[in-house]
C-alpha cells in the first residue's frame, strides 16, 4: 500500500498480506492510495482511492487590539491554516465573556456604549471545528459625558461683577466655560474641574455663556444660554 500526499510523491506505508490499514497522525490534506498485489511478483497498481482530512485550524498566532480613547477599537490578527472564520469574544472590566459573533476576514472595528477596559479573544474554525482561543491586549476606552451641565447666573448686573455657575455631569473630570460677547463668536472663558466662575470688572456689554463636561475623551453637548446683561 502506498500514499502520496496533494499530488506529491508516492511512500509505501505498508507491506503486509492484511487487507486493510489503518493511518492516524494525518495533516490537513488530500491523500491517495494505491495497492498492490505480490507474491513472486507485485501486480499493477489499484486506481487511486482519495481521502480529503481537514483538522480544526491552528489558533490565531496573535491578536491585537487598539483605539483612540473615546473608541473605536479595531481588533486586528494573525491568519490561521486552513480557517474560514473566526469566533469573536469580548470582555468588559474584567466580567464574563460575550461572543460578538462570526468574522471571515483577520480585522474587525466596532465603536463601544460605555465606558471602562475592553479585551477581545477569538478562535479560528472550519468544517472541522474550531481551535482554541487567542486573547488581546485590553484597551481602556472613556467616552465624553453623555448630557450638558445645566447652567445658571444670568439677569442684570450694574456692578460688572456677577457668578456663573453650573451643575455637575457623570464622568466629567472639566468644564469648557465659553463666552459670547454682543452675539460674536463662543470664547473660551475657563477650563478646569470647578461648577462655577466669577467676574467683576465687566463692561457695558450682553455676555451669553454656555458650558460643557469634558473628561479625556472629549467633551459633551453644550449647555443651553444664561445671559447677564451689564
Amino acid at each position: 500500500l502506498r500514499e502520496s500526499l496533494n499530488g506529491g510523491a508516492w511512500t509505501t506505508v505498508s507491506a503486509s498480506s492484511a487487507t486493510s490499514w489503518s493511518g492516524n497522525g494525518r495533516v490537513t490534506g488530500s491523500y491517495s492510495y494505491q495497492v498492490q498485489a505480490c507474491a513472486t511478483g507485485c501486480s499493477a497498481w489499484s486506481p487511486s482511492f482519495v481521502v480529503n482530512v481537514l483538522l480544526p485550524p491552528p489558533a490565531p498566532a496573535s491578536a491585537s487590539a487598539s483605539a483612540p480613547i473615546p473608541g473605536p477599537i479595531t481588533l486586528t490578527w494573525a491568519a490561521s491554516p486552513t480557517a474560514t472564520y473566526y469566533v469573536l469574544q469580548s470582555q468588559l472590566n474584567g466580567g464574563g465573556w460575550v461572543t460578538l459573533g462570526n468574522v471571515g476576514g483577520t480585522s474587525w472595528s466596532t465603536g463601544v456604549s460605555s465606558s471602562g477596559t475592553y479585551a477581545y479573544r477569538l478562535q479560528a474554525c472550519n468544517a472541522s471545528g474550531c481551535s482554541g482561543f487567542t486573547g488581546s491586549n485590553a484597551v481602556g476606552i472613556t467616552l465624553p459625558p453623555a448630557s450638558a451641565p445645566g447652567i445658571a447666573g444670568g439677569g442684570t448686573s450694574t456692578s460688572g461683577a456677577y457668578t456663573i455657575s453650573w451643575t455637575a455631569v457623570a464622568d466629567a473630570t472639566g468644564y469648557n466655560l465659553g463666552v459670547s460677547v454682543n452675539g460674536g463668536g463662543l470664547q473660551g472663558v475657563q477650563y478646569n474641574g470647578s461648577l462655577s466662575w466669577s467676574t467683576s470688572g465687566q463692561g457695558n456689554a450682553s455676555y451669553a455663556y454656555q458650558v460643557q463636561a469634558c473628561n479625556a475623551g472629549g467633551c459633551g453637548p453644550w449647555s443651553g444660554v444664561t445671559t447677564v446683561n451689564v
